[in-house]
């Protein structure tokens, strides 16, 4: 077996003190490590099978031993290295015995090496030990096993202890007192442990059934045991020494194999907690003095720790310690903190803590250059940073429960309520809390915050509004959020988050809108449909159930519209519905001039709130009253055909606008007839006339001469009628004008006689008369009668026509007459003629008539004549005498003339008559 040379080893050169690595257990305080081996002696470097003693022996890296002469001794049956199957030296183990005693003893040797096999793990045939069967006695507490020469450390300041694996045979005698000593470099011994190993009974043993090598079994009792203290190796080198303090030789027989120095020296770890601190707060900082698995007792031990550049030790330095004798040097202030101190056998761990602390913020690395120590392990690293500590806190307000299902936040509603809490600093910060009186417990997900990390809280049971906060308009909520940073027990504290959640009573309000379409003035006709709409808006704060609309107002003549609205419709606050309804408009609608409907929309609110009803909407359609009237005017005749002719007027007046009229009147504007009209007579629909009815009117005129002679009777009528209302002006209908014509045919005769056929002497009187007769059909004023040819030499009397002529009606006759005296002229023409025609002046501007003439012959007598006197003869030239001759031509001529005469008379008196 080679010298091990793990870690701090055992070799042959210099020492050199480099910092070690950690090999207890480093990182992992409090927990013992295996001791780190560094020297191991199995005895194995042999021939298999041999039988050498001790001193003869070297190990595979050239140690030697030496042992006090009664533990090296052939006869004395101590100090063999064998193996179970070594060969007995002859004179081995007889002492002062036969050989065959030897033999026997040498055989029941045979079994401990083979326990120790078993024990170690190894060939228990073939393991080799140091093994002894003390055939007789010697002095306690001589060397069993010494190292020839010190053993070298590259390391000071090492605890050191040794371990063995041993056995014991025979136990009901004496037993092996087993005893490490370290001897120093002056050579002294100094006992690494309280008390001696004792196989047959140390509770780490186990007895064991094991055959020795002839066959036969014996019982041996053994096992590994490390002493129980170590030595404190402050120079570079050091021997091992293995003391029996029971030198008796009844019993005492045992073997030993597997010799091993371990470095035994304690970990220290040095840890700073916490590891995030506010600047001017404090760290611990914990030096862990951690033992091995041997857990043998370790006394003296030192360290100085020097804090790096700006880590001070605390003030107070809460400076203590765990550990046996331990002493801790830190003063307030001071750069370094030192300690000395035990470990007791058995004791796994002691500490030592110090408090420190920075003013300025920044990360603090003590690592194993900043100690210095004997007697333990350097650490590995740990880091503290000191910073600001800062928190910020976001508090956010849940939406609020409607409990009531009133639509608002109102009271006895919840609200909850999170808090997102984010370190915004630079140390960790624990104790993590929410600070809000208004709501209950706050649980949050941790209670320790990193930075730069967010924690979520929320309040374990919903707020619940009360009465202030409706009065108030709002649930206002303020919270801060709390930590204690690292290092000091005073908290810091965010500013605070604010939340306001509005709240309000229950207004449930709302509004309609009416409108209706054709709203326009042209389409308020009869019979048009008129479609309502009632926009209702929800204008309250809680939703409203049953929406109705109310016709509180109609002045429609109709049946009033009844308005229909969704149904199963809840309307939120601030959402519109609308509702509908229909009227179909009647003549009386018209004629009242508008159409007004007023509405009001209710709901039910949620709960016992009263329902509200909305402010009235009026919707108000004009109508375009266009009164309008027409009057046809006719008559029952085509032609006035005489005066005292009765013409039958008709009126048909019509209602041509879109309202009622009332009181129908007609008004004859002009009128040509000379007589009186009668009054004009309407039937009793005239009193009130619907748009597009009729109704006829009557009237009777009696024609006069005048109107006939006019030539035609002309009649002009307008009709008008009274509208609704006060604002429109009744209508009045354009003019209507009936024209009966007639024909004046103003005619005259006249009839010339004379009240003589004959005359026979000079200044006879002849009598003229001159019968006129109308033969028109219309009256003749002024008549006249002209005597056109006269053959009379005298002076003719006026004609004189009786007061009648002023004015003859048709078929009426006057007579006028004129007067003569006969000449005797007269007398010698043979006869009196006299024609004359008669006019009269019709009416209007008919042109007078002339009569066709009319001629009265008055003949000379042709009897004998008396002489007369002679009379002057007034015709130029003088009077021829008269012959009978020319008297007899002159009567007969006279005579043809008045046959003529009558002839002419009967004819024209036969044409008036037709």
């Amino acid at each position: 077996m080679v010298l091990s040379l793990i870690g701090a080893g055992l070799v042959a050169t210099s020492l050199a003190t480099p910092p070690p690595s950690a090999v207890a257990a480093p990182g992992n305080p409090g927990v013992p490590g295996e001791p780190q081996v560094l020297f191991v002696e199995d005895f194995e470097n042999r021939t298999p099978g041999s039988n050498v003693l001790l001193t003869d022996y070297t190990g595979a890296s050239g140690t030697t031993y030496t042992a006090d002469p009664f533990w090296v001794d052939r006869n004395g049956c101590n100090g063999f290295i064998i193996n179970q199957t070594s060969t007995r030296v002859p004179g081995d183990c007889s002492g002062s015995q036969p050989d065959s005693f030897g033999a026997a003893i040498f055989t029941s040797l045979t079994a401990l090496p083979y326990t120790l096999g078993t024990i170690n793990g190894s060939d228990p045939v073939s393991n080799a030990a140091a093994s002894s069967y003390t055939s007789g006695s010697g002095t306690p507490n001589q060397v069993q096993f010494r190292t020839a020469e010190p053993l070298t450390l590259t390391t000071e300041g090492r605890y050191v202890t040794f371990s063995v694996d041993a056995v014991a045979q025979n136990c009901q005698a004496t037993h092996p007192q087993l005893r490490f000593y370290l001897v120093d470099g002056e050579g002294d011994e100094i006992a690494v442990s309280d008390t001696a190993i004792d196989p047959c009974t140390d509770p780490r043993g186990t007895q064991y059934t094991s055959p020795t090598q002839d066959g036969t079994t014996r019982l041996v009792t053994g096992g590994r045991f490390p002493a129980d203290g170590s030595s404190l190796v402050t120079g570079g080198s050091f021997g091992i020494v293995l003391r029996n303090e029971n030198g008796d030789g009844t019993g005492n027989d045992g073997a030993y194999d597997n010799i091993r120095v371990l470095d035994v020296t304690p970990q220290l770890d040095k840890e700073l907690s916490p590891t995030s601190v506010a600047t001017g707060g404090v760290s611990t900082l914990t030096l862990t003095i951690t033992n091995t698995t041997d857990l043998a007792a370790k006394e003296g031990w030192s360290f100085t720790d020097t804090l790096p550049e700006g880590l001070v030790v605390a003030d107070p330095s809460a400076a203590a310690t765990t550990c046996p004798a331990g002493v801790v040097t830190a003063e307030a202030g001071a750069t370094s903190v030192s300690g000395t101190g035990n470990l007791d056998a058995g004791m796994a761990s002691c500490t030592v803590t110090v408090d420190v602390t920075s003013d300025e913020a920044g990360t603090y690395t003590n690592g194993p250059d900043n100690i210095s120590a004997i007697g333990l392990d350097y650490p590995d690293t740990s880091t503290v940073t000191f910073g600001d500590p800062s928190l910020e806190l976001v508090k956010t307000a849940g939406e609020p429960v409607d409990v009531n299902e009133n639509g608002v936040t109102d009271t006895g509603d919840t609200i909850g309520y999170t808090f997102e809490v984010t370190n915004t600093g630079d140390v960790a910060i624990d104790d993590l809390a929410i600070d809000d009186p208004k709501v209950g417990a706050i649980t949050c997900e941790a209670t320790s915050i990193e930075p730069g990390d967010t924690v979520t809280c929320a309040t374990d049971e919903p707020y619940v509004v009360t009465d202030e906060d409706v009065e108030a308009g709002a649930v206002e909520n303020s919270a801060t959020a709390t930590g204690t940073p690292p290092g000091t027990d005073t908290p810091i504290g965010s500013p605070p988050s604010e939340t306001s959640t509005p709240t309000e009573a229950p207004d449930p309000d709302l509004s309609v809108v009416k409108s209706a379409s054709p709203s326009d003035p042209a389409s308020y006709t009869v019979g048009q449909e008129i479609a309502y709409s009632f926009e209702v808006t929800n204008t309250g704060n809680v939703p409203l159930s049953d929406v109705t609309v109310d016709e509180t107002e109609f002045s429609g003549t109709g049946e009033a519209p009844v308005p229909a609205c969704p149904a199963d419709v809840v309307l939120a606050p601030g959402d519109s519905l609308t509702c509908t309804a229909s009227y179909v408009l009647t003549q009386d609608d018209v004629d009242s001039g508008e159409l007004t409907n007023t509405a009001t929309a209710t709901g039910t609110p949620p709960g016992d709130t009263p329902p509200p009803t909305s402010d009235p909407s009026t919707v108000e359609i004009p109508s375009l009253p266009e009164p309008g009237i027409e009057v046809v005017k006719t008559s029952d005749t085509e032609e006035i055909s005489a005066a005292g002719q009765e013409v039958t007027y008709s009126f048909a007046v019509t209602n041509t606008g879109n309202v009622t009229l009332t009181d129908i009147e007609i008004n004859d504007t002009d009128f040509s007839g000379t007589g009186e009209l009668s009054a004009i007579e309407c039937p009793a629909g005239a009193a009130s006339l619907l748009p597009g009815a009729s109704v006829t009117c009557t009237a009777t005129y009696v024609v006069t001469e005048a109107d006939f002679a006019s030539g035609q009777l002309s009649n002009t009528a307008t009709a008008t009628g009274t509208p609704p209302g006060d604002d429109t002006p009744p209508p009045e209908s354009p003019p209507s004008t009936e024209n009966i014509p007639s024909t004046p045919e103003p005619g005259i005769e006249v009839v010339k006689t004379s009240d003589t056929d004959t005359i026979t002497t000079v200044g006879q009187k002849v009598t003229y008369s001159f019968q006129v007769t109308n033969t028109g059909n219309v009256a003749l004023a002024d008549v006249t009668v002209d005597d056109t040819d006269f053959s009379g030499t005298g002076e003719l009397s006026p004609v004189d026509c009786p007061q009648e002529a002023a004015d003859l009606a048709p078929g009426a006759s006057v007579t006028c007459t004129a007067t003569y005296r006969v000449t005797e002229a007269d007398l010698d023409s043979g006869e009196l003629t006299n024609t004359a025609t008669a006019t009269g002046t019709p009416p209007g501007d008919t042109p007078p008539p002339t009569s066709t003439p009319s001629t009265a012959e008055v003949t000379v007598d042709p009897g004998p004549v008396p002489p007369a006197p002679s009379a002057p003869d007034h015709r130029p030239g003088g009077a021829l005498a008269s012959t009978g001759a020319d008297i007899g031509w002159a009567a007969g001529l006279a005579v043809l003339l008045v046959l003529a005469g009558v002839v002419t008379l009967v004819v024209v008196r036969r044409r008036t008559a037709g």
